[in-house]
């Protein structure tokens, strides 16, 4: 098996596995202390517990030993990228597949029949940014957990690029942002990139330096 402390680890992967119970919580710290100890793990974790709720996934028993260890290998292979998008597919194919039935004690290949809404976490600041987006849908949900307020004066404004560049989607003041914050926007449709930069003295006609880049593709 890899070493999975020698590169960046696949978070969303760790927290996968974990929420399938294919790994304890324990070992997952254990084995990755760097990446379980980022808020985005806790997110991930969340979103993967959701998303098997939502599927009506029983209660899951940990993988037979062989699942267990090629489940572990792909989290490792995985780790030269720092994971920004949600790979449903991963998800669904093949640490969902980890649990068992309780009441039917078989193996179960979940699939599930309506299209899965994509999933994309950065870090901002001290917090993360969590972006729940249809795949061909122009109204995204943005959830900022833990991240401070622009500073008197300043603006976070979002922007997504598109073909014809970057497009403005709107601001956040400093009583606009809490602890958490949750807000439905608009213009995502044809977008490959979304992002928030700090403008101050209010909205701007063109992009700072993002504070934080997300690929959509």
């Amino acid at each position: 098996m890899n070493d999975s402390n020698s590169a960046p680890a696949d978070i969303e992967g760790i927290a996968a596995l974990v929420a399938t119970s294919s790994l304890s919580e324990e070992e997952a710290r254990a084995r990755w202390p760097e990446a379980t100890a980022s808020p985005v793990f806790d997110r991930w974790l969340a979103i993967h517990h959701d998303t098997l709720a939502a599927m009506s996934v029983p209660e899951a028993t940990p993988a037979p030993e062989r699942l267990r260890e090629r489940l572990l290998d792909e989290v490792a292979q995985r780790t030269t990228e720092k994971p920004q998008r949600s790979r449903a597919p991963w998800l669904i194919g093949a640490a969902a597949a980890a649990a068992i039935v309780v009441g039917a004690g078989a193996w179960v290949a979940l699939n599930p029949t309506q299209q899965q809404a994509e999933v994309y976490a950065a870090d901002v600041a001290d917090g993360t940014l969590t972006i729940t987006l249809e795949p061909g849908g122009d109204v995204a949900r943005l959830e900022l957990d833990d991240v401070p307020p622009p500073p008197e004066g300043t603006v976070y404004q979002m922007w997504v690029n598109t073909p014809d560049g970057a497009r403005p989607l709107g601001s956040m003041g400093p009583g606009d942002v809490t602890d958490h914050t949750e807000v439905e926007v608009e213009g995502f449709r044809d977008a490959s990139e979304f992002m928030i930069t700090a403008e101050e003295g209010g909205a701007a006609d063109s992009p700072s330096e993002p504070l934080v880049l997300v690929p959509l593709d």
